[in-house]
């Protein structure tokens, strides 16, 4: 019959259809519905006449009953064809639809692996970041903190980052800056004091220049003796406490030098040992603390402490006249020399008038030219000169300064000139010049130097060295012309010139 055919076909149909077999299973299993009816198939849930909605199906039609609103079934050879053809939908189709492809089965292992790894991943790299677990036993002081009524307490400390400078660092840090502060002020103190020292030894010879004319003095009226005498009891007087204040300066200075060069050690010793802290165990910085607020304090005292006079370091003044005997014996007591000491005192008193008499700069002529407000210094008598009393000189702040009195001219001396900030220096009495004295004369910051007396060109290199840097050097044109020529154009233009002053 018809609808048996087309049950058949649909059981071929599901059985050709389905694509898997599993080996070793029995014709009873492969095929588990063969020799069914058709109604029976229907019945089965899946089968041909079951609902979509999983309810009985409505019952078959008789054979040769044609259901009403139905056309009736074709019949014709492409008929079994077609139905042989139509694919019946049973529980083998509906199993073989549901498993998946191998390919999408890969693909789901492969993401859960995937999905597994960046867990993991994310787990380790965030520990770090998280707080670190509970010490055994905090748990009670949670519980304790966590309690009503219990009174807050302040968070834990963050631990240090690695690496972080502790705070006792952060601390000596701040008093090595205040010992390098203090060593600061001690050194400008310590100058201070040597330009005063160097005032009062100033002082202490240029008493002494005065007092040795009178004791080789002698002779003279009864008054004259006393007047004398009283004189030089008054000289040693303030010379022994000149004397006394340049000692007691001597010894401040060193004091200064002593306490900043034990500062300096307390600084390099904190350091070497900050240096060792991660190498060796280092000494807690926090005790040293108490010996650098120390040594501060005290060096600050130091600091504003006057140098004062201390009565029992005074010289005895026996002492002292018996020193200045001893140096009276070879003094120079020339008439000359006695009129410098006339001049000089007329210079003191603002009178520049004759000045340029002096035949020698005595330490307080020079003192008192140093200090004149004049413009220009024309010394041509003065032929001997202390190194002392040309460095005094050199503090003159005028614009010409004269010697041509001067014969000779000592490295010394030379020295001492190199520092006067004026701007023209004439020096033609010089007939020579050694190579030592013109290198120091090579230093002097001034712009016009002349040397018109020169006899030969020994020495003049360096001095030719300072006229290429934009100076003038005024030399006789047979010294230049044997010394090598060459100079400024205005030096050349000068250099046969007359001399100047005088």
């Amino acid at each position: 019959m018809q609808p048996e055919t087309a049950c058949k076909a649909g059981n071929n149909g599901v059985a050709e259809a389905d694509p898997i077999s599993r080996p070793g299973k029995g014709p009873e299993e492969e095929a588990p519905f063969q020799g069914l009816e058709a109604g029976e198939l229907r019945d089965l849930p899946g089968g041909e006449g079951a609902s979509p909605e999983g309810g009985a199906a409505p019952p078959a039609p008789e054979p040769g009953q044609v259901n009403a609103g139905e056309p009736p079934p074709a019949e014709g050879p492409g008929s079994a064809e077609e139905a042989q053809e139509a694919p019946v939908e049973g529980p083998g189709t509906a199993a073989a639809t549901r498993l998946h492809p191998p390919r999408r089965r890969w693909a789901w292992i492969a993401g859960a692996v995937f999905v597994i790894a960046l867990l993991a991943l994310a787990a380790v790299a965030g520990r770090r970041f998280l707080p670190p677990a509970p010490a055994p036993g905090g748990g009670a002081e949670t519980a304790a903190a966590l309690a009503p009524g219990a009174p807050a307490s302040a968070p834990p400390p963050a631990p240090a980052p690695e690496g972080a400078i502790p705070p006792e660092w952060w601390a000596l840090e701040s008093r090595l800056r205040e010992i390098d502060a203090l060593r600061v002020r001690l050194e400008a103190k310590r100058v201070a004091l040597r330009r005063l020292q160097a005032e009062y030894a100033y002082g202490v010879l240029e008493l002494e220049e005065e007092a040795l004319p009178l004791l080789r003095e002698e002779g003279g009226t009864p008054m004259e003796r006393r007047q004398r005498e009283r004189a030089l009891a008054l000289l040693v007087e303030n010379l022994q406490r000149r004397a006394a204040g340049r000692d007691g300066l001597g010894r401040a200075i060193s004091a200064l030098e002593r306490a900043a060069e034990e500062l300096l050690f307390l600084k390099r010793r904190a350091l070497l040992e900050k240096t060792l802290q991660g190498l060796f165990a280092a000494t807690d910085p926090a005790l040293r603390f108490p010996e650098i607020d120390r040594a501060l304090a005290a060096r600050e005292e130091l600091l504003m402490r006057p140098p004062a006079e201390e009565p029992h370091r005074l010289p005895p003044l026996e002492a002292i006249r018996r020193e200045l005997l001893e140096k009276a014996k070879t003094a120079d007591v020339s008439p000359e020399r006695r009129r410098d000491l006339a001049i000089a005192a007329e210079i003191c008193a603002g009178d520049l008038g004759r000045a340029a008499e002096l035949s020698s700069l005595t330490l307080r002529a020079a003192r008192c030219l140093a200090e004149s407000p004049a413009a220009d210094l024309f010394l041509t008598g003065v032929r001997r000169i202390r190194p002392e009393a040309a460095a005094r000189l050199a503090a003159w702040r005028g614009d010409w300064l004269c010697l041509n009195g001067l014969q000779s001219l000592p490295p010394e001396i030379a020295r001492a000139l190199a520092s006067w900030p004026g701007r023209r220096l004439s020096l033609n009495g010089l007939g020579q010049l050694s190579e030592e004295s013109a290198r120091e004369l090579g230093e002097w910051p001034g712009a016009e130097l002349e040397l018109m007396g020169l006899k030969g060109p020994a020495g003049v290199d360096p001095l030719l060295g300072w006229e290429r840097r934009g100076r003038t050097l005024r030399l006789p044109a047979a010294v230049r012309a044997v010394g090598g020529g060459g100079g400024s154009p205005a030096a050349r233009g000068a250099a046969a010139g007359p001399q100047a002053g005088g």
